[in-house]
């Protein structure tokens, strides 16, 4: 399928069920939560829409299939679209109306900085509608495919699904998102009339409150903050006059009675008359923007000082939302200050809570007058310093939190359950962080902090190898590059091309990952690096053997062994040793091989790494099965088998478990080898990316073709074959139809 969006993107778990997604070319980012049943929707005040409510309620009940499989609530900023949707929604959750899953996106489609395109939503809704963070395809079209295949699957199951896309600016944002079987429904907010636009599209048109509404809104709203305040219930108080200053929109209406609500002495006639004169200083705005402006206005003014420091300061966020921690950071003050003050800023519906407790976000429109504020009262000098001391709170917490993806023994941390639940904790701090992280790259590079740019780039590599994030890998990476290289930085440089040369490669972009490594190796020699000479010569010996050029891969990884000695760094030494073991073992060099594999695995032991050798045990088994050590071969496969299980690996326990299938069967164990066979073609199907399983099997297939498993070979790529649907021939011209099929998901 293809996008009419620019740019790609990928999207992935935060959280529990928090999805964040971002852009390839522009660090987009969206907050995308799981749609709540009615009784845990995060309570609000609700007047009016009776008959819109009901619209939605009739749109919403996919009991049959129907041409409406689009609804669009459309009106203007500040009227009420997400909180009608939002309500509509969790009602439509309550009533069981959409078992197969039920999302809400929002699209930021007004904010140039924030947009979320089609492409960038794939993957969060393949994780909501239940694919496991792993298994999302790391290449965009194969996320569309699975995004359709599965809502197909969904629809024939009759599991319908239900998508809310909010802040939606054209039919075209989303039109690739849009499901095609008419069981599913899609609910849009836009300012913009979009169903004649959209396929099987209804439009409802949400106008301003009527007056008798605005005015009970404004009303509740005063008694829920202030309970006993007589002002609501005085007739001749002029609320109405105040509500239809307000433009009778629910997002100004919410401001002016946290305003009253905070003041006690404040009369209503009182405020009428300053939200009069604040309309006729903005007339040059249209009614909607000038009754929104006015109270943004008379909310900022009464303000303290401190409050609208950090009012102002929140716009320099680099993304949608923030935690606590950081906004003191930004605000320069201790987090109970700043808690207090953001409590305040809530009070007075200038933000609101984020995705979960302890996170706050602003009201888009919020934050465009946020950033208005922000260069009328503060000096490009202390703009500066409140944004440098954002983006570096989040590289250096980059840097802490990637650390414990490091073996233990670097880490400082025991080995075993501490060691993975501290490792853990950093990918979950990942997940929430990440459109913060990608928006850092991006912002320190455009307002002069390349070295913030550089540094947080260069700290994402595990987290981003860990998701398989290919598209945020290469961007962000590339325009930290490009920031490294304005300012003459070679050592950033080498470690950015280093690391962005592994992502190169494991795309089989060969050639580009071949200059990529040569050109880090350079660097780093150049300006004594040691660690990344070490390094580049690792990657770029991987490299040179996927090119063929095996007796220059020896010669490039030998000589990486003495500079990671002379360090010392045990890790890359270890990886030194396997990646030569593996040209050995291209060379058909068996004795080699396993030397170099077992002094891989010495290495580790000596540094007491238990867990780095679990892809060396896989390796080192393939070679003893390749020279008819079955007993060997099966003792570290098992091996391979208890750390992928331990570590959650499921990749390599597929492939480990599929070669030990191949050599239960070599040593005439059948029933062993047949359960082994099952286990893993179980495994790589519920991979649920179509790339990822097909290539899975191919390697699988390769492997045991290589150890002599010729019957097994042939029964792994018609596996792969089924996946696609395409008949196997002969087995004389099964590895054609297999080389033909990977070279196609490699390009």
């Amino acid at each position: 399928m293809e996008g009419h969006a620019e740019g790609h993107g990928m999207v992935f778990q935060a959280g529990r069920d928090l999805y964040v997604s971002v852009s390839e070319s522009a660090h987009s980012t969206a907050v995308v939560t799981q749609v709540p049943a009615l009784p845990d929707l995060v309570p609000q005040l609700f007047v009016g829409r009776g008959h819109e409510r009901d619209q939605l309620r009739e749109l919403l009940t996919p009991a049959t299939t129907s041409p409406v499989v689009v609804s669009v609530v459309s009106g203007l900023g500040g009227v009420g679209k997400t909180a009608l949707a939002r309500l509509a929604a969790a009602e439509a959750v309550q009533r069981g109306s959409f078992p197969g899953g039920a999302v809400f996106v929002d699209m930021h489609g007004y904010d140039p900085n924030r947009c979320v395109r089609a492409p960038q939503a794939f993957g969060p809704l393949l994780r909501a509608l239940g694919l496991p963070a792993t298994e999302v395809p790391a290449r965009l079209d194969e996320q569309a495919s699975c995004y359709h295949r599965l809502l197909a699957q969904k629809a024939q199951e009759a599991q319908p699904v239900l998508l809310v896309l909010d802040n939606v600016s054209s039919g075209r944002q989303i039109a690739d998102l849009l499901p095609v079987s008419g069981k599913h429904r899609v609910l849009v907010t836009s300012r913009n009339l979009l169903a004649q636009r959209l396929p099987a599209g209804r439009s409802i048109v949400l106008p301003v409150l009527p007056p008798e509404h605005a005015a009970q809104l404004l009303r509740e709203s005063m008694t829920l903050r202030c309970p006993g305040d007589e002002r609501p219930t005085d007739t001749g108080s002029g609320i109405t006059e105040l509500a239809e200053l307000c433009g009778h929109l629910p997002l100004a209406l919410e401001i002016v009675a946290a305003l009253l609500a905070e003041d006690a002495s404040l009369g209503i006639a009182a405020l009428r008359t300053e939200l009069a004169d604040s309309h006729t200083r903005l007339a040059t705005l249209d009614d909607g923007e000038r009754a929104v402006k006015a109270a943004f206005d008379l909310s900022y003014q009464r303000l303290d000082e401190e409050q609208a420091r950090l009012f102002v300061l929140l716009s320099l966020n680099p993304g949608p939302e923030m935690a606590v921690e950081a906004a003191a950071v930004l605000y320069d003050r201790p987090e109970s200050a700043t808690r207090r003050a953001l409590t305040e800023l809530a009070r007075a519906h200038l933000i609101q809570q984020g995705s979960e407790p302890g996170r706050w976000s602003m009201h888009d429109l919020l934050r465009l007058y946020s950033t208005e504020m922000l260069a009328r009262s503060t000096s490009d000098e202390r703009r500066t310093a409140a944004l440098g001391r954002v983006l570096r709170h989040y590289a250096d917490r980059v840097r802490s939190e990637e650390r414990h993806f490091y073996p233990p023994q670097q880490t400082g941390v025991p080995q075993g359950d501490e060691w993975l639940g501290r490792r853990n904790q950093a990918i979950a701090w990942f997940d929430r962080e990440l459109p913060n992280i990608l928006g850092t790259v991006d912002r320190a590079a455009a307002t002069g902090f390349a070295d913030i740019s550089v540094r947080t780039a260069v700290h994402l590599f595990h987290y981003l190898d860990h998701y398989r994030l290919w598209p945020e890998w290469e961007a962000t990476h590339r325009t930290a590059l490009e920031a490294a290289s304005a300012t003459g930085d070679e050592v950033a440089e080498a470690r950015l091309l280093c690391s962005l040369g592994l992502l190169l490669r494991e795309q089989h972009r060969l050639e580009e990952a071949h200059v990529a490594q040569a050109r880090s190796l350079e660097l780093a020699r150049r300006t004594g690096d040691a660690v990344r000479e070490g390094w580049a010569g690792v990657h770029l010996g991987g490299v040179l053997c996927d090119e063929h050029r095996h007796e220059e891969a020896v010669t490039v990884l030998r000589g990486a062994v003495p500079v990671f000695q002379g360090v010392p760094d045990a890790h890359g030494e270890a990886w030194a040793h396997q990646n030569l073991g593996a040209v050995h073992a291209a060379m058909g060099q068996l004795d080699k091989a396993v030397a170099a594999y077992e002094e891989s695995i010495r290495v580790r032991s000596a540094a007491a790494d238990t867990y780095g050798g679990v892809f060396t045990w896989t390796k080192l088994g393939a070679v003893h099965a390749k020279a008819g050590n079955h007993v060997e071969a099966a003792r570290c496969l098992e091996r391979s088998m208890a750390l992928s299980r331990h570590l959650g690996y499921a990749d390599e326990l597929a492939l480990a478990q599929g070669l030990a299938a191949s050599v239960c069967s070599l040593r005439g164990q059948t029933e062993r080898a047949e359960q082994h066979r099952e286990a893993t073609l179980t495994a790589v199907r519920s991979f649920s990316a179509l790339d990822k399983s097909v290539l899975a099997l191919l390697e699988l297939g390769d492997e045991q073709s290589d150890i002599g498993d010729e019957e097994g070979a042939a029964h792994t790529y018609r596996a792969a074959l089924d996946l696609l649907g395409i008949a196997a021939d002969s087995t004389r011209r099964l590895k054609e139809q297999v080389a033909e099929v990977a070279r196609q998901f490699h390009r």
